[in-house]
């Protein structure tokens, strides 16, 4: 329980809390409520980097990623969108280095939780309070408290909790708010079975735990749910890959993981329609592949080094201004995360990302199946935190093909620690990469 009450865990959870939740900051105290949050979160993180001095160690590609989207101020159509871009990337990035450098693995999982917990909290006493009271649909703050005027695509809630259930959160988006409890799915499962919890605790994350499968069913994001179910696969590798005692049986598990991935592939590709009528998807994957074939003639205008690094589309510049608008809502990101980073950063930024992410997987991989080694004859027991990077790497990584949130704020955040506490943990460890 001393790692639960360190100063340090308690200082990421409000970190990943800003981070995540940072839309739902927006929502309820405005941009600057907002902006106070972020500047309380980067005073936070320096105060810690000052008075601990970590020595983190960045990833090569992390370090070459974030150049790159720097040095695209050179090129970029929109140089204003791309500093601010760029500014939040490396802030993010910034907030992920202590928390990588001095947290345990377990404390991580720990202050991600917290946070996690948080927004899920907030987000049912949100809607609760909204259907028995207000009893209409809810605009963010910054909109004013005409809901009249404000536009479809703000709705902060749209007061369906006892109509469909389809919740948005205080994050104010049903997917968004699916992908938090995708996630927290993840992150209880894991705390409840973690040797080191305590029993009592473990009750209160199996309720936790319960909140969160809730959330995702009720939200109904189809891409959450293969993305679920793409972490689950991941893990019955990982435990079937423990469990083998010969190096015959790795062989034989590895093999029919590989037909597996096979039938699943060839399943994706001859069978698409009906396995979206069965996640309720038409074809059109929810009007995704119109924004798909706009973004893709677009960033074929500039196909090598793209239009300059901007994260989320600034509508008030081109060639975002109105670039896309289905049924009166102005989106402002790409819903795939490698079509954003080829529209925005080229062919040269998907090769850097793409190793980024490969190498990051491959960290993830080897720390949930290797035994991290004690000395050079003794191996420490399997922990069940070992496994927390790959699947929440894995459950995001599935969601780039229909998202881009990945990129931005709160997940980037999520992936930036994970990748530095990877590398950091490799270096310690010769046993890993």
């Amino acid at each position: 329980m001393t790692e639960a009450r360190d100063i340090r865990v308690v200082a990421a959870g409000f970190l990943f809390f800003v981070g995540i939740g940072g839309a739902g900051i927006r929502n309820a105290l405005g941009w600057w409520g907002w902006g106070a949050a972020i500047a309380a979160a980067t005073v936070i993180t320096i105060v810690w980097l000052v008075r601990e001095r970590p020595r983190p160690r960045l990833p090569y590609s992390l370090i070459a990623w974030l150049a790159l989207s720097a040095l695209s101020l050179i090129w970029s159509a929109y140089p204003l969108s791309t500093l601010m871009g760029v500014g939040a990337q490396w802030l993010a990035v910034l907030f992920a280095i202590p928390m990588a450098a001095t947290l345990s693995r377990a404390q991580l999982s720990i202050a991600l939780g917290a946070a996690l917990r948080w927004i899920l909290g907030l987000s049912f006493l949100f809607e609760l309070i909204v259907s028995w009271f207000v009893r209409h649909p809810v605009a963010p703050l910054w909109l004013g408290i005409d809901w009249e005027d404000s536009l479809k695509m703000h709705q902060w809630s749209r007061n369906v909790l006892f109509v469909d259930g389809k919740i948005q959160g205080i994050v104010g988006n049903s997917t968004a708010l699916a992908t938090v409890a995708a996630v927290a799915v993840i992150v209880f499962a894991i705390q409840m079975v973690d040797q080191w919890n305590p029993r009592g605790k473990r009750t209160w994350d199996t309720g936790w735990l319960v909140i969160a499968v809730g959330v995702v069913l009720m939200t109904r994001s189809a891409g959450v749910l293969v993305a679920l179910l793409a972490a689950a696969a991941v893990l019955l590798l990982v435990l079937a890959l423990r469990a083998a005692t010969t190096r015959r049986m790795r062989i034989t598990i590895a093999a029919v993981a590989i037909a597996a991935a096979a039938a699943a592939l060839i399943a994706v590709t001859f069978f698409s329609e009906q396995l979206l009528g069965l996640l309720g998807k038409d074809s059109t994957l929810t009007n995704r592949t119109e924004i798909w074939d706009i973004v893709i003639g677009v960033a074929d205008d500039r196909p090598v080094l793209g239009w300059g690094w901007v994260s989320y589309w600034t509508p008030w510049t081109e060639p975002f201004t109105d670039l896309v608008t289905i049924n009166g809502v102005v989106q402002t990101h790409a819903h795939n995360a490698w079509l954003d980073v080829w529209l925005q950063l080229g062919i040269v930024g998907l090769i850097v990302f793409a190793v980024f992410i490969i190498r990051t997987l491959i960290r993830a991989w080897f720390a949930a199946v290797d035994r991290r080694r004690l000395s050079r004859t003794i191996e420490a027991p399997y922990d069940a935190t070992s496994v927390l990077p790959l699947l929440v790497i894995t459950l995001l990584l599935v969601q780039t093909a229909s998202e881009s949130h990945l990129l931005v704020e709160g997940w980037w955040l999520v992936l930036a620690t994970l990748a530095i506490k990877l590398k950091t943990d490799a270096l310690r460890d010769p046993a890993r990469l």
